[in-house]
């Protein structure tokens, strides 16, 4: 297969690389870190982490030593799809690494937390909660009477204070995933309420959390979420999703942004060499087949599983997938493009499809032929 080399200029050293790079320096470095972290020396720790970092990703972390281990926390500030990113870095750490360190994907619980910004001392104890639970979230009203003056007069300052003492009170990954909007009130709400302290049990209730409440990543990838294009235009085929009527995915926000025409966060992917895209082909084959639906689904797990086969974790992560009137759509974000495209091509040509194409996960994005 000749591979677009321009379209693959922009790949030339892939994340999985990049976090090698990263690893490396991690190992030469980590009897420094640690030193620093004995001393307090937070400039200085701040400083050689962000460097250590630097060749995979530029992303907020924080460092300490819980009594055993000395612990590197990578937050995802929020960002659904940087949680997959972390999470490769942290399942990568080498044994030589693990000996002394904890790499953790999001900010961890510490619900008993008094929080201090400025002249305003917050704990969860002081919040009045009233939650709503939907399908697979609760949206929060929440109330405090050391945040009602500061809410009138700096609404931002007010809301970034209740969000990283929300943080702190469940986690940072639980609250990505189960918490949805949060509202902070002016004044309280005359129906009962309860505390923002009781959130973390009745979240682990609710959702059956693991370590009292804990959230891990890997939650993220067994969170599938079918989607329906607001309309299939069936007047030809061009690979380009039109024709799709339904999907599923685990990353909802980089199909989200392709359907709009977006490509900030496939952009962010780019910078760190991950790609962010989709395999394409026809469903002509299927035609006349009965149970067209299920022989269209289950060639294309088969497609993904061989193709996995190949390349493993190390090269791709497989997100989800799409079925269209024409074509059928495997989406996934590669830490590797040219290695993945290079297995998916031949994996293609044995299954005996005719055609078959790559497409980046942004409308912009042109069709690369593989077979």
């Amino acid at each position: 297969m000749g591979l677009n080399r321009q379209f693959l200029k922009s790949y030339k050293k892939p994340f999985r690389i990049r976090v090698e790079e990263s690893l490396r320096l991690f190992e030469e470095n980590s009897e420094k870190l640690c030193s620093y972290i004995d001393a307090s020396c937070r400039e200085e720790m701040l400083e050689l982490c962000a460097k250590i970092l630097s060749p995979a990703f530029d992303t907020a972390f924080e460092l300490g030593f819980n009594g055993k281990k000395y612990e590197l926390i990578l937050s995802p500030n929020g960002n659904g799809v940087s949680v997959f990113v972390l999470d490769y870095y942290r399942k990568h750490l080498t044994d030589k690494l693990g000996e002394k360190w904890n790499v953790i994907v999001g900010r961890q619980p510490n619900p008993n937390i008094a929080l201090q910004m400025g002249d305003v001392k917050v704990s969860a104890e002081d919040f009045d909660m009233w939650l709503r639970k939907d399908e697979d979230s609760v949206c929060l009203e929440l109330y405090c009477d050391s945040l009602a003056p500061l809410l009138k007069n700096d609404e931002d300052r007010a809301y970034d204070i209740m969000y990283i003492l929300l943080d702190n009170t469940v986690g940072e990954l639980a609250g990505m995933k189960y918490i949805g909007d949060v509202v902070l009130l002016s004044e309280k709400k005359k129906e009962e309420c309860g505390s923002l302290s009781q959130l973390p049990a009745y979240l682990a209730g609710e959702f059956e959390l693991p370590d009292g409440g804990v959230c891990s990543p890997e939650v993220f990838y067994d969170s599938y979420r079918g989607y329906r294009p607001v309309s299939v235009d069936d007047s030809e085929c061009r690979y380009d999703r039109d024709d799709v009527f339904i999907g599923v995915t685990c990353c909802y926000p980089l199909v989200y942004e392709y359907l709009n025409g977006e490509s900030g966060l496939a952009d962010r992917l780019t910078s760190c060499g991950i790609c962010a895209g989709y395999f394409a082909y026809s469903n002509e084959r299927f035609d006349g087949v009965p149970d067209r639906g299920a022989a269209v689904l289950d060639f294309r797990e088969e497609i993904q599983n061989k193709i996995y086969e190949r390349t493993g974790e190390d090269c791709v992560l497989f997100t989800g997938g799409a079925t269209g009137v024409f074509g059928s759509y495997i989406d996934f974000i590669a830490w590797d493009i040219e290695a993945l495209l290079e297995a998916a091509a031949e994996v293609m040509k044995e299954s005996s499809l005719e055609e078959a194409y790559f497409h980046a996960m942004r409308k912009d994005g042109g069709l690369l032929r593989l077979i």
